[in-house]
C-alpha cells in the first residue's frame, strides 16, 4: 500500500506539506548570507527563498548565522533581524540556554536536524524532534521534517502523543489494516470481559459487515452493503475485468467493456455514489475522529460518544484484564485515530484547510483502502470553498489495485486525472465520464477534461524522489 505521508507530500498543495515555512514573529531560523548593503540589511538565504534582514552587529557575507523574524505581516515578505547574543555560527549550546533546554546530546541532534531541514528554531520543535528521535524505530527526514511543520502551523504543544500520533497518520499502514491486526489478536486470544467483546463488535462492523451472517448489530448496514455492491459485480462481470488487464487492449475486449458499461453503467455510478457516501458519513460519526469536539456540546440526538471507536479503545486500554499485546495494538490505532484529527485541525494563521480522512472499506468489496485528501481557501464565512479546491482520492482496489483521482476544481471548472497501472482504465472510466458531465452541469459545474496516466505500484520501497521519477518516466496521456 502506499504511504499515506506520500499522497501528504506528492499531491498537497498547504504550506505544511509543501515545504514552505509559515513565519511567525519571534521565530528563530539560520541563514547564510548571500549579500550585504549599505543600509545595514542583508540578503539571507533560507531553506525556501531570500529575504531580507536587518543587521544588529556586523556580520560576515557567506557565513550561516541565526536570525530572528521581527516583521510576519500576511502578503508581505517577512523581515528579519540578527541577535547580538545569537550572531554565532550555530552556536547550539548558547540557544539551547536561552530555550532553557538541558545541553543533551538529543537537544543537540533535534536542533542540528532543524537547522538542516530550514525548520524554526524553537523550544517546543526542539522538544518534539527529540520525542521523534527518541520513539521512532527508524529515522525518514523527509516525513519527521513534515511531521515538524505540521506542528508549528497548528501551534501545538509538543507531547509523545501529538508528535506520534501525527507520524503514525501520515505514515505506513492504512487505519483499516491497524483495525484488522487488533480484531485478529483479539479473536485468536478469545478474550470475553465486555470491554474486548464491545471492541471486537465494533471492529466487526467495519471490516467484515457484509460477510457476517451473525453479526446482526446493524441489520441496515448488513442489508444496504450488498444491494450497493451487486451492481459493480454485474459489471464487472459482464466486462471481464478479472482477466489480464493487457487483454483489455484488444479490439474484441474493449467492445465488450463498452457494452457492459452501457448496460450497467447508471447503475453502477449510483451503487458507488450510495456505497462511498454511507460508507464515509458512518466513519465520520462512529470513529471518535470529531470526540473531542462533540463532547463540549449536548448530543441529545447524536448517539453516545462512549461508543465511538476511539472512546471503547480507550476503555479496553485500562481494562486490567486486557493482556499486554491487545494493549500494544489498541495504542497503536489511537493513536492513528489522534494523528488524523490533528491533521484535520485548521492552522490558525492559514486562510487555507485541508481535510484528510482515511476509511476503512468491508472486507469482499469491489476496495480494500480509501484514502481521501481535500485542500482549499476558505471563503468569507470561514468554511471550504468549493468552487476552488483540490480533492486526491486513493482506493486499493481488489481487481485494478491502486487507483489514483485527482479532482482540481477552478471556478467551477473541474479536471479530473486518474492514475492507476490498469492498462483498460480509460475505457472503464469512459462511460462514467460520460455521465458525470450533466450531474456536474446541475450542480453549477463544468467538466474540462478527464485524462489517463500510467502508474506503477511495483516501486512502493524506496525513496520518495525515486517514486516521483518512476511517474513521471510512466506518464501517459491518453
Amino acid at each position: 500500500m502506499i504511504q499515506l505521508y506520500d499522497l501528504l507530500v506528492n499531491r498537497s498543495l498547504s504550506s505544511s506539506f509543501s515545504g514552505m515555512i509559515t513565519f511567525r514573529e519571534g521565530q528563530l531560523l539560520t541563514g547564510k548570507i548571500t549579500d550585504l548593503f549599505l543600509d545595514g540589511t542583508a540578503a539571507v538565504q533560507l531553506k525556501n527563498g531570500v529575504f531580507t534582514a536587518k543587521l544588529e552587529t556586523a556580520l560576515e557575507k557567506g557565513k550561516t548565522y541565526v536570525f530572528e523574524v521581527v516583521s510576519a505581516r500576511s502578503g508581505e515578505q517577512p523581515v528579519l533581524k540578527s541577535s547580538d547574543s545569537l550572531a554565532h555560527d550555530r552556536d547550539w549550546p548558547k540557544l539551547l540556554q536561552k530555550m532553557e533546554l538541558k545541553n543533551t546530546s538529543e537537544h543537540l541532534r533535534a536542533l542540528s536536524f532543524l537547522d538542516e531541514e530550514g525548520l524554526p528554531l524553537t523550544k517546543g520543535l526542539v522538544t518534539a524532534s527529540a520525542l521523534l528521535m527518541k520513539h521512532s524505530d527508524n529515522s525518514e527526514p523527509k516525513l519527521d521534517r513534515a511531521v515538524l511543520q505540521k506542528l508549528s502551523d497548528l501551534q501545538l504543544q509538543p507531547s509523545k502523543a501529538v508528535v506520534m500520533g501525527l507520524k503514525n497518520a501520515m505514515q505506513g499502514t492504512h487505519i483499516q489494516d491497524d483495525m484488522q491486526v487488533l480484531f485478529d489478536t483479539l479473536k485468536n486470544s478469545d478474550l470475553r470481559f465486555p470491554a474486548a467483546s464491545k471492541t471486537a463488535a465494533l471492529l466487526k462492523d467495519y471490516l467484515f459487515l457484509q460477510q457476517s451472517e451473525e453479526n446482526q448489530e446493524n441489520p441496515q448496514m448488513k442489508t444496504r452493503v450488498p444491494s450497493s455492491i451487486q451492481p459493480v459485480e454485474n459489471f464487472t462481470a459482464a466486462a471481464g475485468v478479472k482477466e489480464s488487464s493487457s487483454s483489455m487492449e484488444r479490439p474484441a475486449e474493449k467492445h465488450l467493456l463498452l457494452s457492459a458499461g452501457e448496460k450497467n453503467g447508471p447503475a453502477l455510478t449510483q451503487a458507488v455514489k450510495e456505497f462511498f457516501k454511507q460508507t464515509f458519513e458512518q466513519f465520520i460519526k462512529t470513529s471518535g475522529i470529531h470526540h473531542e469536539h462533540q463532547l463540549l456540546k449536548p448530543l441529545p440526538d447524536k448517539g453516545d460518544p462512549a461508543d465511538s471507536l476511539k472512546m471503547v479503545l480507550l476503555a479496553l486500554i485500562e481494562d486490567k484484564e486486557a493482556p499486554p499485546a491487545v494493549k500494544m495494538q489498541a495504542e497503536h490505532l489511537i493513536s492513528k485515530v489522534t494523528g488524523l484529527q490533528l491533521l484535520n485541525m485548521p492552522a490558525p494563521a492559514d486562510h487555507s484547510q485541508q481535510i484528510y480522512m482515511q476509511i476503512p472499506l468491508p472486507e469482499g468489496t469491489f476496495a480494500k483502502h480509501l484514502s481521501i485528501i481535500w485542500e482549499g481557501k476558505k471563503n468569507k464565512n470561514n468554511i471550504l470553498d468549493k468552487d476552488f479546491c483540490r480533492i486526491w482520492l486513493w482506493l486499493e482496489l481488489e481487481e485494478l489495485k491502486q487507483l489514483g483521482v485527482d479532482i482540481n476544481v477552478q471556478n467551477k471548472v473541474m479536471a479530473i486525472t486518474f492514475f492507476s497501472s490498469y492498462q483498460g482504465i480509460e475505457i472503464l472510466a469512459q462511460h462514467a465520464a460520460e455521465e458525470l458531465k450533466p450531474y456536474m452541469s446541475e450542480m453549477g459545474y463544468q467538466l474540462s477534461s478527464v485524462s489517463f496516466k500510467q502508474h506503477s505500484g511495483a516501486q512502493q520501497a524506496g525513496t520518495l524522489s525515486e517514486k516521483n521519477q518512476h511517474l513521471r518516466t510512466l506518464d501517459v496521456k491518453i
